[in-house]
C-alpha cells in the first residue's frame, strides 16, 4: 500500500509542475465552455409552436384558437389530451401547451359561472424556454380580450394556472455542460497515456521494474494519482458553472457521481492499453489526437449525434463518450432513473472490464524495440 500511495504522489506532483499541460488540461476547454456559453444563442428549437387542448369546444374557444393562430412566429398545434400535451412538451415540439378549461366560458359572459379555485387556462411551459413563458401569460390575456369584448370587464378574473415542465430542448449551455465536462475528463486521461509513454521512452519505467515495486502498485498508484488530478478539474467546472451561468445539477447525484467516475476510470484505463500496445511515443499521441479531437463533434459534445449525418452516427457508436455523454446529459439535465440508462452503463460496463484486463495483461516496463 505505500507503494501505490508513493507512485500517486510522485506522479501528482509531476504533472502539477508542469504548468503548460496544467492550463490546457484544466483551464482551456474550462475557457472554452465560457465562450461558447456566453456567446451561442442556439436553443435547437427556435419554433415557437404552441399546443393546445381545447376541452370547451365552443365557438368562443375556436374563435381564441383562431385569434392565436393570428399571431406572427406563432405555430398553433391541436391536441385531443393533456396528455399528449404534456408529452409534446417533455419530448421539445412545443414551447409551450395551452389546456382551454370548462370555466373558460365564463370570460365569455357572466351567464357561465366558474368553480372556485379553477384556472380558465392552464399554461404548460416548457422549462429551457422560461422567459418565453413569462411573454406568453400576459399575450394570452391579450388575445381572450381580442377573442371577445365583454372579456375586458373581467380582464381581472382571467385565472391563468401555469406549471413549468422538463423538456428535451435546453438553452445551450445547459445542453453542452455535462457533456464538457466528460470530455474534459477523456482529454486529462489520455494526458496520463502520453506521460507514461514519455517515461517508458526516457528508460523511467525501466529502473523501476529492477525495484520491488509490483506491476499492480504502480498501475494502481498511477490511477490513483490522475483520479485526484480529475477529481480537482470536475469540481473546477462546476463551481464555473454555478458561478457564471448559475448552473446545477438537477439528477441523482450517487449517478453522477458514479458516472464521473466511472468515465475517469475507463479513460485512464483506455489511456493505459495505448500506451502499452503502441510502438513510440509519436504513435502514441497521434492515436490520442484520432480518439481526442473527432469525439467533440462525434460524440455529441457541442452538437445533438441526431443532427450528425447518418453514415457518422454509426462512428459515433464506437466510441465510449458518446455513451457517457449521452447518459451524464440525461441524468443531470432530465433526471433520467438507473433504469433508463441502463443500456449505456451495460455497455461501458463491458467496455471496462475488457480494457482494464488488457492494461494489466500487456503492460511493459520497457520501450517496445520496432
Amino acid at each position: 500500500m505505500r507503494n501505490i500511495i508513493e507512485i500517486a504522489r510522485v506522479f501528482f506532483i509531476l504533472f502539477m509542475r508542469d504548468k503548460v499541460n496544467l492550463f490546457f488540461s484544466f483551464f482551456f476547454n474550462a475557457f472554452l465552455m465560457i465562450m461558447l456559453g456566453l456567446f451561442v444563442n442556439n436553443r435547437f428549437d427556435e419554433v415557437g409552436t404552441v399546443g393546445i387542448y381545447d376541452t370547451v369546444n365552443s365557438d368562443f374557444s375556436h374563435e381564441f384558437v383562431d385569434v392565436l393562430q393570428q399571431i406572427p412566429n406563432l405555430k398553433v398545434k391541436l391536441y385531443n389530451d393533456t396528455t399528449g400535451l404534456v408529452e409534446g412538451i417533455r419530448k421539445g415540439d412545443l414551447v409551450a401547451g395551452i389546456r382551454l378549461n370548462k370555466s373558460f366560458e365564463s370570460l365569455k359572459d357572466s351567464s357561465f359561472r366558474r368553480q372556485p379555485g379553477e384556472e380558465q387556462i392552464n399554461l404548460y411551459g416548457n422549462s429551457g424556454k422560461e422567459f418565453w413563458i413569462k411573454m406568453l401569460e400576459p399575450g394570452l390575456q391579450m388575445t381572450v380580450l381580442h377573442t371577445n369584448a365583454y372579456s375586458s370587464k373581467l380582464i381581472g378574473q382571467i385565472r391563468i394556472g401555469t406549471q413549468m415542465i422538463q423538456a428535451r430542448n435546453l438553452d445551450y449551455f445547459k445542453f453542452i455542460f455535462p457533456a464538457v465536462l466528460v470530455f474534459s475528463i477523456m482529454g486529462l486521461a489520455f494526458t496520463g497515456a502520453s506521460s507514461l509513454l514519455f517515461f517508458r521512452k526516457a528508460d523511467v519505467l525501466k529502473r523501476l521494474k529492477i525495484t520491488p515495486l509490483k506491476k499492480y502498485e504502480f498501475l494502481t498508484g498511477f490511477v490513483i494519482s490522475y483520479l485526484l488530478l480529475l477529481f480537482l478539474q470536475v469540481i473546477l467546472y462546476i463551481l464555473i458553472a454555478w458561478l457564471v451561468f448559475g448552473y446545477t445539477f438537477t439528477g441523482n447525484y450517487l449517478q453522477i457521481a458514479m458516472l464521473i467516475a466511472g468515465c475517469s476510470l475507463l479513460f485512464l484505463v483506455l489511456g493505459i492499453v495505448i500506451a502499452n500496445l503502441v510502438p513510440s511515443v509519436d504513435s502514441g499521441n497521434n492515436i490520442i489526437r484520432f480518439l481526442n479531437f473527432p469525439a467533440s463533434f462525434l460524440c455529441g459534445i457541442f452538437l445533438p449525434t441526431e443532427s450528425l449525418p447518418r453514415i457518422l452516427r454509426w462512428f459515433s457508436v464506437a466510441h465510449p463518450l458518446t455513451y457517457f455523454a449521452r447518459a451524464i446529459r440525461n441524468v443531470v439535465n432530465y433526471s433520467a432513473s438507473f433504469h433508463e440508462n441502463l443500456s449505456d452503463y451495460s455497455i461501458l460496463a463491458i467496455i471496462l472490464v475488457v480494457v482494464t484486463v488488457v492494461s494489466v495483461t500487456t503492460f511493459k516496463w520497457e520501450e517496445q524495440v520496432v
